[in-house]
């Protein structure tokens, strides 16, 4: 489903555009997917003159192993911005990675040995960390990490700091903070006071959501439903005995449980609710819907159907399992569906759409030998002269030229 935009939306994307704003920023200030902006901003230049030192820090970042995302977000430039500008790093960065040099392996494995953390090594080198532990495995270590650094990384787990955050101001991959974090719980939070609580409470009670009332009172989820778990809450309005006397009714005549909610305005779990005891009306098929339904309308009307709307074997499998009177024939690329008492009218249909020259009985009857039925000789005189009066006009032409 492709997506439209107002007229006023549309006015309102090409001025932020004309602004400088660029398209990703124009698509989050308002809330609509970048390709709709992209759709409607076409022949705004939006992009900025970037200087020299930005271009030179942009790549530095992106060869320090930075994701172009991340790099966009922190230097505040599109991402179309800094793809151009590390066309060039990508093949080369990754052959780096690929096939470390004998240089600078031998320089990794120094400064492994002199008691450096891998991490160090790999930040200060721009090397993924997997590449510096591959080629230093056999080095014995006193410690990956120095025990200073270990204390204070364990402390900032202590105080609450969360592991990732930790990882990244450490910079040092998640995996190390999480190994010499082990046993460390995460901070437990204060008790909320009495007055939140009762707040809490009285907000749920009234019939709001607990998503919602976490999101206005600024607490998790969590810690709303710990304290609102013997609540029962109503998520439904009560319904008038008149209204319910219409619903049953309705049901009743045989309208749908899903359309009487949408004719009532009432969820379709309150129908259900309500409407337990009252057997369902099947006015289709199972199973018969969509296009298949549509190729069994076809068959009703004609007595036979064309596969014009990709009318394909699933449905005529769905369809021959309540109907078996339907039939199927391809040949020659063409494909027709057709009931067992309207063959001979299928047949000759058949024979007016297909795209091929008949030039004998015979071969006619291989044609129809699937709809299991003869044709009249006017009949497949008719379809066989095509081919005799070509034949006609090209021996008056040979006896003209003699």
């Amino acid at each position: 489903m492709t997506e439209k935009a107002s007229q006023g939306i549309i006015s309102k994307i090409q001025s932020e555009l004309q602004s400088g704003k660029t398209k990703r920023q124009v698509a989050d200030e308002m809330n609509l997917s970048y390709y709709l902006i992209k759709k409607y901003g076409k022949g705004f230049v939006t992009s900025k003159i970037i200087s020299v030192e930005l271009k030179n820090r942009i790549r530095q970042e992106v060869a320090n192993g930075k994701s172009k995302r991340q790099v966009a977000e922190e230097l505040n430039v599109s991402r179309d911005t800094v793809q151009k500008y590390t066309k060039d790093l990508g093949s080369s960065v990754y052959q780096l990675y690929k096939n470390l040099d004998t240089e600078i392996i031998e320089k990794i494995r120094e400064e492994v040995k002199s008691g450096r953390p891998r991490f160090q090594v790999a930040r200060d080198l721009g090397i993924p960390y997997a590449k510096v532990e591959r080629y230093t495995r056999d080095i014995p270590l006193n410690g990956e990490v120095n025990q200073k650094i270990i204390e204070k990384i364990r402390m900032d787990a202590s105080n609450g700091t969360p592991k990732s955050q930790i990882a990244i101001d450490m910079g040092m991959p998640y995996h190390l903070v999480m190994k010499y974090t082990r046993g460390i719980t995460l901070k437990q939070t204060q008790p909320l006071p009495q007055e939140m609580i009762h707040r809490i409470r009285d907000t749920v009670k009234n019939g709001r959501p607990k998503l919602q009332v976490a999101k206005e009172l600024q607490v998790s989820f969590w810690t709303v439903r710990k304290y609102t778990e013997d609540i029962e809450l109503k998520t439904y309005k009560r319904l008038s005995p008149e209204l319910l006397e219409k619903i049953r009714r309705s049901i009743e005549n045989g309208n749908s449980k899903t359309q009487t909610a949408i004719d009532f305005d009432v969820s379709p779990s309150s129908i259900w609710r309500h409407t337990r005891d009252i057997p369902v009306k099947i006015n289709s098929w199972p199973k018969i819907s969509g296009r298949a339904l549509k190729l069994l309308e076809e068959l009703v009307k004609n007595g036979y159907a064309f596969n014009t709307q990709n009318y394909g074997l699933k449905e005529f499998l769905i369809l021959k399992n309540h109907f078996p009177s339907i039939y199927r024939v391809k040949q020659y690329n063409r494909v027709i569906f057709y009931l067992d008492d309207k063959s001979k009218i299928a047949a000759k249909a058949f024979l007016e759409v297909l795209n091929k020259r008949i030039i004998s009985y015979n071969e006619l009857n291989q044609i129809l030998k699937p709809f299991d039925v003869k044709l009249e000789k006017e009949d497949k005189q008719k379809f066989i002269t095509k081919k005799s009066r070509m034949n006609k006009v090209v021996h008056l032409k040979c006896a003209c030229q003699y």
